[in-house]
């Protein structure tokens, strides 16, 4: 049984799916999974499903809540971070050049970058040595027209493509293509590997509402399918997985104010954002809920990494109407003082620091910085004169490598 179809209504139907996700047999059709169940069937539906053994119950005892009211917000300064900070500077040649355009995967032992004007991967050494160029924008063989998320493994480079349909291209290590798998006949829009299992997990729509399809890469057949939020809220191409210290996915949808972890069985409620008192659980959120988030500022997650001791979020308060109510931050949470320190935006105006892309077990958080943004400011000229050299303005951008332990000891 599937209960994604069954979402109509705002209230008390959305509330049901918050509480359970049920599996499906590998083997059904997709048009038995997503028929329409009416009203009348689902309070029974949920009684029998908490009968299936097939189904997982979301597990919230452990949700760790984290306060976010920004008068509680550390701020630290750009000195301060630089004083505890190395660089990495990403070669810069006619066929390694990047645009402004980017999404950085979240890897160390080498760089990875998906340029989005370009609709390539660029492939950097540890050192940032230029190594390849992979994929071919086009309406030919092996060709695509929109690429929209990447994952690397040791067996090579898979490519979220497509505007119709979901459909993942496959290449080797050195970049030559191996294969194109259609998932979906819908398109979607983020793509994520389960480190334990290797699962795919896909973001899309489903009737305007944002969607999570779980598929067995093998047999392209669907596992699981859930929905996020009831379709009031609006849909953000944010890249929403990520690998949690645990080796699984955390995921997150850009204006939910909950993290969740995604283990080989069970979907857990890992974190939950404390925006204010009667901040709405988008599930239930309904059209005057709505017109109050716009009036008090909405906040949207874009990234979220984590290890045993540090988690970074990047995360903005918007709104339709007040200009002074837009606002990005980016946050780095201690989980043992539970601490909440804040480091220069990328909307304000003394840095250009875009979000975080990785964050290792030696508590280094990997940042991508653009040098024509900063060489004018004197803190980072002397930076750079530290290290002997400066990077020109036309250069590739450059991985600022901050020692979180040094810098908030």
């Amino acid at each position: 049984v599937n209960l994604t179809s069954a979402l109509s209504e705002e209230d008390s139907q959305a509330k049901c799916f918050n509480h359970y996700i049920c599996f499906v047999p590998p083997n059904q059709q997709r048009s038995e999974m997503t028929r329409k169940l009416t009203n009348s069937t689902v309070s029974g539906c949920i009684l029998i499903l908490c009968l299936m053994p097939s189904c997982m119950q979301e597990t919230n005892e452990a949700t760790i809540v984290i306060n976010m009211d920004t008068q509680r917000f550390i701020d630290i300064g750009i000195e301060r971070i630089l004083d505890n900070s190395t660089y990495t500077t990403l070669e810069f040649t006619p066929e390694s050049s990047l645009s402004g355009i980017l999404w950085f995967l979240q890897y160390c032992d080498a760089f990875y970058v998906i340029d989005g004007r370009q609709r390539k991967l660029l492939h950097f050494d540890s050192q940032g040595k230029f190594i390849q160029k992979i994929g071919e924008v086009g309406a030919g063989p092996n060709e695509f027209v929109a690429l929209f998320d990447a994952h690397v493994s040791e067996k090579g480079f898979s490519f979220l493509v497509g505007t119709s349909e979901t459909k993942i291209f496959d290449y080797s290590l050195g970049g030559e293509f191996l294969r194109s798998t259609t998932f979906l006949p819908e398109p979607s829009y983020a793509f994520g590997v389960h480190p334990q299992n290797g699962d795919y997990f896909f973001k899309g729509l489903e009737h305007q509402k944002p969607r999570i399809t779980k598929i067995d890469p093998h047999s392209s057949s669907v596992i699981d399918t859930f929905l996020t939020m009831n379709g009031f809220a609006g849909f953000e191409m944010d890249h929403n997985f990520s690998v949690s210290t645990n080796d699984n996915m955390l995921f997150f949808t850009s204006m939910d104010n909950q993290v969740y972890e995604i283990t080989t069985d069970t979907r857990e409620v890992k974190y939950k954002l404390e925006y204010r008192s009667n901040y709405p659980d988008y599930l239930n959120i309904n059209r005057d809920s709505w017109k109050d988030l716009d009036t008090h500022g909405y906040w949207l997650i874009h990234r979220i990494l984590e290890n045993n001791d540090w988690m970074y979020l990047c995360i903005s308060r918007g709104s339709n109407t007040q200009d002074d109510l837009q606002e990005l931050y980016n946050l780095v949470y201690n989980i043992k003082t539970q601490e909440i320190f804040r480091i220069p935006g990328r909307w304000q105006d003394q840095n250009d620091f875009y979000p975080a892309f990785y964050l290792g077990e030696d508590n280094l958080l990997h940042i991508s910085m653009v040098p024509v943004k900063i060489l004018d400011d004197p803190i980072w000229m002397e930076f750079f004169n530290r290290s002997g050299k400066s990077p020109d303005e036309d250069s590739n951008p450059i991985i600022l490598k901050v020692a979180l332990d040094k810098v908030f000891k």
